[in-house]
């Protein structure tokens, strides 16, 4: 939904920039430079933000920071007060809050799948944010029917994501395109649901309806059968860090030799492709928990490792990579769960839940603060 007042302001940026730029891409006016313009590879400073300057189909093209998105008054949230459904007049306070969304896209998995397994999701009875699209409401509407005085629901458009939209079409159809995944995953607007996961616990937090200190992250398709439902997941929230983001590894030890902790690389502080790092990939970036003020430090660091990954023209369709790559690179803003102290007792790729829930005694794992080198 657009306003009036969006569509007045709107409307003499768009003119601006055309007078700017050759050629507008989205909303936020990005430019195709010709080659002669800068380097490939460079960047520069501009109002305060770096502008990262890649090649794509052999002409450079300018990217503006992501920490960009830091300035709201610049990009303000694509979603209106009217767009924002409290499913009860009087909200229920708690410690917690957990964030979620779900737009449909042709994906990996089946439309009906999904269904059930949000069922499953929102039939819990923690306090919930939940970002998705007007044809979804009426659905998660019913599916939250416990739980009114503890659920609000933020209607937005998914071609709006800020970090998708802050960036050209034709650079996700380049990172599409050099996805060694992309028969599974379908569409790039995949890589922004996956890439806005902060973005919507920064929203909730700003918006804070249910004056939460602790915001847990948690895909909206983790609950894959019924063990959980009807159940309050954050129980333990004493287990959640104060300084740092409780992250999940999913390594579990096959075979007899194997290390009981994960193995990031020596040699450098981030990385792209993880089946060039297998031994080292560990992070599951399906549910996160942080306090706020924690989750506001992360954000940034999240943004200036997208700044990074685009500088070494990389590829940003996969979220846990750059997830790990951020706790690898600030290793003091991260604490791990082990899947080898959860697993088989749930998936090891959502054990944040069982800690949660059951709690109980744990050895986080936390990276080393030696140096390393940049890849």
């Amino acid at each position: 939904m657009v306003s009036l007042r969006r569509l007045r302001v709107a409307i003499p940026i768009c003119i601006i920039f055309y007078f700017l730029a050759n050629e507008t891409n989205n909303r936020y006016g990005i430019s195709s430079l010709d080659s002669e313009t800068e380097p490939s590879n460079t960047t520069k400073h501009t109002n305060n933000n770096t502008i990262t300057y890649i090649t794509i189909d052999k002409k450079n093209i300018s990217l503006p920071s992501a920490k960009s998105l830091l300035d709201t008054k610049q990009y303000p949230p694509p979603y209106e007060k009217v767009d924002i459904y409290r499913l009860s007049s009087n909200l229920t306070k708690s410690k917690s809050t957990i964030v979620t969304a779900y737009f449909k896209l042709n994906s990996k998995h089946a439309e009906t799948q999904y269904t059930q397994w949000m069922e499953n999701f929102l039939s819990i009875q923690d306090n919930m944010v939940i970002f998705t699209s007007n044809e979804l409401l009426p659905q998660i509407k019913q599916f939250r029917s416990h739980a009114l005085d503890r659920t609000v629901i933020i209607l937005m458009n998914v071609n709006d994501l800020p970090l998708g939209n802050l960036y050209p079409t034709k650079l996700w159809v380049d990172q599409f395109n050099r996805d060694t995944e992309k028969d599974r995953h379908k569409d790039y607007r995949l890589f922004w649901i996956w890439l806005n996961k902060i973005w919507h616990i920064i929203q909730s937090i700003q918006l804070n309806f249910f004056d939460s200190e602790i915001y847990m992250w948690s895909d909206i398709g983790c609950f894959r059968d019924g063990s959980y439902n009807s159940k309050t997941i954050i129980q333990h929230d004493e287990l959640i860090p104060r300084d740092e983001i409780l992250m999940q590894s999913f390594k579990i030890r096959r075979n007899e030799g194997d290390p009981f902790v994960p193995q990031p690389p020596k040699k450098v502080n981030f990385f792209d492709n993880k089946k060039n790092y297998m031994n080292n990939f560990y992070h599951a970036g399906s549910m996160m928990a942080g306090y706020k003020d924690t989750w506001q430090r992360y954000w940034e660091l999240f943004l200036e490792m997208i700044d990074t990954f685009l500088k070494h023209q990389m590829l940003l369709y996969d979220d846990q990579v750059i997830l790990q790559s951020v706790c690898m690179t600030n290793p003091e803003m991260c604490a791990y769960a082990l899947a080898t102290e959860v697993y088989p007792k749930d998936k090891r790729y959502h054990i944040l839940r069982y800690v949660l829930h059951h709690g109980g005694e744990y050895n986080f794992w936390r990276k080393e603060t030696n140096k390393t080198v940049d890849s």
